[in-house]
């Protein structure tokens, strides 16, 4: 992997994506960045309460219930074990002003505010997040965010898919300068975000290895 990857908060409510995070790290040896804010949410002894509260804006599911109704006195272990394949990422703070142009954010509990803030700022520092669930392109598109989904016939920007191969599921969210994409005005599926911001978010679905090779 030549460049940094950070897993997104909705990663961290699916103990399967996390185990095989895991094991992506075993194979590679790299590091995943995530973001300070859901590190010190996780990884401080807050309230499970607020813990599940949080990770649920970000996408939860019935399997997801079901492993805290079953493990009750440690439901988070497989967070734990996750923990020594990540290093915390602190948004930079131009981004951030860059992003609270947009309108919205009134309707996001802080914790959730300073996560996407922290997300997208490493989106624009070094472009790839891995995502369980389109939750925070959602958050993005709300205020205003360009977001493109699955451009596999997007010939100009082919290079930032991936190939597929069994296992979880993973979505890939790069962020995209519109002024480096060549020919945008004469593409019609990218005429319809022009004039919506300087960036969009591109949204496809690769495996996890393939983002990592």
């Amino acid at each position: 992997m030549t460049e940094e990857v950070m897993l997104d908060a909705s990663v961290f409510s699916s103990p399967e994506h996390c185990e095989e995070a895991f094991e992506a790290y075993e194979t590679t040896g790299q590091k995943f960045r995530v973001s300070a804010a859901l590190y010190k949410l996780v990884y401080d002894e807050v309230p499970p309460s607020v813990v599940v509260g949080t990770l649920g804006m970000f996408g939860t599911s019935k399997r997801f219930l079901k492993h805290l109704s079953d493990n009750r006195d440690s439901p988070f272990s497989y967070l734990m074990e996750l923990k020594p394949t990540l290093e915390p990422y602190q948004s930079n703070p131009e981004y951030v002003k860059e992003l609270i142009q947009y309108p919205g954010w009134q309707d996001l509990p802080p914790i959730a505010e300073k996560i996407v803030f922290d997300e997208y700022s490493f989106l624009r520092e070094h472009s790839s997040i891995v995502m369980r669930t389109r939750a925070l392109a959602k958050f993005l598109k709300k205020r205003g965010i360009s977001v493109l989904e699955k451009p596999n016939d997007i010939s100009d920007i082919k290079k930032l898919l991936f190939r597929r191969f069994r296992g979880a599921r993973w979505l890939v969210g790069i962020v995209v300068a519109l002024a480096a994409i060549p020919n945008i005005a004469n593409n019609p599926a990218l005429a319809s975000i022009i004039g919506l911001g300087n960036y969009v978010l591109v949204v496809t679905d690769p495996p996890l290895v393939a983002v990592l090779q």
